[in-house]
């Protein structure tokens, strides 16, 4: 076989697999949720706590359904992320925006609530860090937002526990 011949098959699969993505993410668009193997943008956002981002998405119908996406290798939503993240703006912005303050983690591997997400990380501050107030500060303000939004503490996840003891076990020894 010649080897433009090649090029020219590995090209054509290429353009096909375009095509395929193309057409997967139009109708996933019309559904409302992100297409298969990728990135949830407000997910994204969610985690990196970019509120901007998360504002413009939010503005139109498709953008609020991704509120409830679940990532493929977690199950988290964008509220796991960004409560795990420590970004308490977000958090409060996807709070008013309707997210489930107790929705559970879709893949049982990971069944954290999102409390169990905030809590988790409160015992992870360390005191080595540069910027410990502000972190603390951050996550705390996450856990807070969460159980005046309603979030309930007394779930147990058959891993994990509660949102307190997770929290506990994550605390360094004294």
């Amino acid at each position: 076989m010649p080897a433009g011949a090649v090029c020219d098959t590995r090209a054509s699969q290429r353009r096909a697999a375009a095509w395929v993505k193309r057409v997967d993410s139009e109708a996933a668009h019309h559904r409302g949720v992100p297409p298969r193997n990728s990135t949830c943008r407000l997910y994204s956002a969610a985690a990196g706590g970019d509120v901007t981002t998360m504002r413009s998405v939010l503005r139109d119908d498709v953008g609020r359904a991704q509120i409830a996406w679940s990532g493929p290798s977690t199950g988290w939503q964008p509220l796991h992320a960004a409560a795990y993240s420590g970004h308490n703006v977000a958090v409060q912005l996807l709070i008013a925006h309707g997210a489930d303050v107790n929705a559970a983690a879709a893949q049982a591997a990971q069944s954290r609530t999102t409390l169990m997400c905030a809590a988790e990380q409160l015992g992870r501050v360390g005191t080595r860090d540069p910027d410990f107030e502000r972190a603390l500060q951050g996550k705390f303000a996450c856990t807070l937002a969460l159980l005046l939004a309603g979030a309930d503490p007394s779930v147990r996840s058959p891993r994990f526990g509660t949102a307190v003891e997770l929290a506990r076990a994550k605390l360094p020894p004294d």
